[in-house]
């Protein structure tokens, strides 16, 4: 397990470039038990999205946007000032960076 703060990651993405984000509240659940699938983020782009570390998410190639307000712009998202979502349902979608930021808990927490 590697860690680096409070985040904990497994060992084979040291060193390495992380580029899908995974959601940890879907680990080892099944799609039965969650109620909004269409809605669970299971996926998204950037290195994290761990339940509302989804915001490490919403500028993907800005590792400090979530600490550093002036890195939350457009051209930090990876596709056009947003990102790509894959949800518990298997659809895909792309939302807006800044709406990511605003809506963290409705794409993890609220969809189960």
């Amino acid at each position: 397990m590697g860690v680096t703060g409070n985040w904990q990651y497994p060992k084979e993405f040291i060193g390495a470039y992380v580029g899908i984000g995974f959601n940890d509240q879907a680990r080892w659940r099944a799609l039965a038990a969650i109620k909004k699938p269409a809605e669970f983020l299971v996926f998204m782009d950037g290195p994290f999205a761990l339940t509302c570390g989804i915001r490490r998410g919403a500028y993907a190639n800005a590792c400090g946007a979530v600490c550093t307000e002036s890195l939350r712009i457009p051209s930090n998202a990876r596709h056009t000032g947003g990102e790509n979502l894959i949800f518990a349902d298997g659809h895909a979608k792309w939302y807006k960076a800044e709406d990511l930021w605003s809506h963290c808990s409705r794409f993890v927490g609220d969809a189960l």
